[in-house]
């Protein structure tokens, strides 16, 4: 039975789990935290269709107050299933930090599935770009991928987490399968933030090497192409701007000279 107090007496068990001494337990814990997650994720996308389905079943066969009393099950059972998802992820985000690499692990696989559906707050999105620089390369790399499923309420949140991709992305000393792979992140990353780029080149967010900068302000006037970036750094940026529909702006001649202005 689905009651206030069955619910408490999970929530406890979970939170001594997750709690405790032994990394395998605290995973176990994650994986059930991650299971209860997911199913509150795809049930909450379905409240709207459950909603029309009541109303249009009654037909006016039924009493006014039934069809309230319907809806207001609908609703109420949409609260829990959505407070469930935020309680969940928040405790996966804690333990991306767990002193485990398993349980670290555990948790960024977890909130890979659930992450396009919640709602991250700065301390978050934060704790992702840290662990996007984990020590351990498993770990690190399923935090990348975590970001690209990532919806980042405002252009200086998405800063947080291309600010550490670029910069990965820049310690990288030649191309290689792993750089092209985060120049796709990017891209990515870019795709799911449509129109944050320019956002982030007008506050200068996003920066160019001046050499490529120079280049294209030079042949964007006469309706020339693109040079290509010479850095990594600049093709990461490329990637992004491509994603969120923003690159053309480079091509513009005011723009590009405003971006330049910055370098002198």
């Amino acid at each position: 039975v689905d009651t206030g107090v069955s619910r408490l007496l999970w929530a406890g068990a979970l939170r001594h789990a997750w709690e405790d001494e032994m990394s395998g337990v605290r995973r176990a814990a994650v994986k059930t935290l991650g299971s209860f997650a997911s199913s509150a994720s795809s049930s909450s996308s379905s409240t709207s269709d459950d909603t029309v389905s009541t109303t249009t079943t009654t037909r006016g066969l039924l009493e006014r107050s039934q069809q309230k009393t319907s809806l207001t099950k609908v609703y109420a059972m949409a609260e829990v299933k959505m407070e469930i998802l935020k309680q969940g992820g928040s405790v996966m985000f804690d333990l991306v930090l767990d002193p485990s690499p398993q349980v670290r692990l555990e948790s960024l696989t977890e909130l890979f599935r659930v992450c396009s559906s919640l709602r991250l707050d700065r301390k978050q999105i934060e704790t992702l770009a840290l662990s996007m620089n984990d020590s351990n390369e498993d770990v690190s790399w399923q935090a990348r991928k975590v970001a690209t499923r990532v919806l980042c309420a405002s252009p200086s949140d998405l800063h947080i987490l291309t600010k550490m991709m670029l910069k990965i992305l820049s310690e990288s000393k030649t191309e290689n399968d792993k750089s092209a792979t985060m120049i796709s992140l990017l891209r990515q990353l870019g795709k799911n933030h449509k129109g944050f780029g320019a956002a982030m080149l007008r506050k200068g967010m996003l920066e160019m090497s001046r050499t490529f900068l120079q280049e294209n302000q030079s042949s964007s006037g006469g309706g020339k192409s693109l040079h290509l970036p010479h850095t990594l750094k600049d093709k990461g940026v490329q990637a992004l701007l491509e994603g969120s529909g923003d690159w053309d702006l480079l091509t513009d001649p005011h723009s590009a000279a405003s971006f330049l202005n910055r370098y002198k």
